[in-house]
């Protein structure tokens, strides 16, 4: 199952430090995709999600990881988009209970090469987990129309 070819992805961005936020910006606009929002607070996040419905969401990890992860909390409660955890170094606790929170993928020390590489990975698995989803709701229909 492929996901449908986007050239231009709409891209949500949060972080709590500006200038990280500004550095994956560029970036996500160097690939030639769209940023549609960026966010510094957990407060602003979740309407900024609900508003703006992104494709894919980057969540960077600033001075405090609980922050980092309620960011990711509240865009999983609000969107149904992939999310992306950027990291300035390697951390397995953050990675662990990010995770647990939803998202689909990690990268350290962000380079357009390895942003680019990671959306598409996200978007693919992406696809595929709704695809399985949408399966195991097929089967249960079946299953309960069986028992009747």
């Amino acid at each position: 199952m492929t996901p449908p070819k986007r050239d231009r992805l709409r891209v949500l961005i949060a972080n709590e430090r500006p200038d990280r936020l500004a550095a994956a910006s560029a970036i996500v606009v160097g690939l030639g995709h769209q940023m549609i929002a960026s966010e510094v607070t957990v407060d602003g996040v979740g309407p900024a999600t609900a508003l703006e419905q992104p494709d894919v969401a980057l969540v960077g990890l600033g001075e405090s990881s609980e922050h980092a992860l309620d960011l990711i909390s509240k865009i999983v409660a609000e969107a149904e988009c992939p999310l992306i955890a950027l990291l300035p170094a390697s951390d397995r606790a953050f990675v662990s209970e990010a995770a647990k929170r939803g998202i689909f993928a990690y990268i350290v020390d962000a380079d357009p090469e390895s942003l680019e590489s990671s959306l598409e990975i996200v978007l693919l698995r992406f696809a595929e987990y709704h695809g399985l989803e949408g399966a195991f709701g097929r089967r249960a229909v079946t299953e309960r129309a069986k028992g009747s």
